[in-house]
C-alpha cells in the first residue's frame, strides 16, 4: 500500500541491490520537453540505454525510492522531536486539552490521520519490548483504544489508498493540509509526554505511533470495525 504508482511499486519489487531484477527509469527529456519515463530492465540493452530514445539517462528506481523514504522518514523525525517541545513550551494547555472534541469534529482526512498519530503516539507504551510479537501486541492495543475512542463519538475514518508522512510534518509545523486547531490540540496530546517520559521511551513511542497512524489511514475506521483486536459492535454493546 505504501507504493502508490508502478515506479514505486517496481522499487520495491527488488530484493537487494546486487540483484540482476534491478530496473531502470529513463528521465530523459525529449523535444517536446516531455521526459520519457520508459521502464525496462537493466542489463537487457547495450549499455543499459532506453530502447524507447536511445539515451541513458535512467536512475535505477530501487535506489532513488530507498534514499527518498530515509530521507523523509529521518527528517519527520528530526522535526517532531524539534517541534514538539518547543511549541508546547508556548501554549496554554488548559485551553488546548479542552478542544479534543471540536478539533476532530471538523477534521478533514487529512486532519483525522494526523490526530490519529498523535493520539496514538499519546495512549501506545514506550516500554522495551522483547520480541517483534510483543511489540505488535503492544501497538496493536493501543490502536484498539484510539478506535474505541473514535467509534464512541461515532468518528469515520474514511480508508485512504496510502499513508503520507508529510501530513504529521505539516501538522508540526501548522502549514497548508492541517489546520491550526487541529495542529495544536495534536502538539498539546504529544507535549504532554515529552515531560513525563525520557528520551528513548518517547522514540519507542514515535515509532509505534507511526505505524497506529499508517493502519487506521489505510483500514479506516467505523462501527463496522471487525478486527482480530478490535470489534465495534462488542465494544459498543459493553
Amino acid at each position: 500500500m505504501k507504493f502508490m504508482n508502478r515506479f514505486n511499486w517496481i522499487g520495491q519489487q527488488q530484493d537487494d541491490e546486487d540483484s540482476n531484477d534491478i530496473y531502470l527509469l529513463c528521465k530523459n527529456e525529449l523535444p517536446n520537453r516531455i521526459r520519457c519515463s520508459h521502464i525496462y530492465k537493466k542489463n537487457t540493452y547495450v549499455d543499459d540505454t532506453c530502447p524507447v530514445c536511445g539515451a541513458y539517462a535512467a536512475v535505477d528506481i530501487y535506489k532513488d525510492r530507498k534514499l527518498d523514504s530515509s530521507l523523509n522518514e529521518n527528517g519527520l523525525h528530526r522535526l517532531f522531536f524539534e517541534r514538539v517541545p518547543k511549541v508546547y513550551k508556548e501554549m496554554d494547555t488548559s485551553i488546548w486539552s479542552s478542544l479534543g472534541g471540536s478539533a476532530w469534529k471538523s477534521a478533514d482526512a487529512n486532519e483525522q490521520v494526523f490526530l490519529a498519530f498523535c493520539m496514538a503516539f499519546a495512549e501506545v507504551s514506550g516500554a522495551l519490548t522483547k520480541s517483534e510479537s510483543d511489540y505488535w501486541d503492544v501497538a496493536l492495543a493501543a490502536e484498539a483504544r484510539v478506535r474505541a475512542y473514535l467509534v464512541d463519538r461515532k468518528i469515520h475514518i474514511v480508508k485512504q489508498p496510502g499513508f503520507d508522512l508529510a501530513l504529521i510534518a505539516d501538522g508540526m509545523l501548522a502549514g497548508r493540509q492541517i489546520r491550526s486547531l487541529r495542529a495544536h490540540y495534536g502538539i498539546s496530546l504529544c507535549g504532554t509526554i515529552f515531560e513525563t517520559h525520557s528520551r528513548a521511551e518517547i522514540d519507542r513511542k514515535y515509532q509505534k505511533a507511526v505505524k497506529i497512524a499508517e493502519r487506521l489511514a489505510i483500514l479506516g475506521c467505523s462501527s463496522r470495525d471487525n478486527l482480530p483486536y478490535f470489534s465495534a459492535a462488542n465494544h459498543l454493546a459493553a
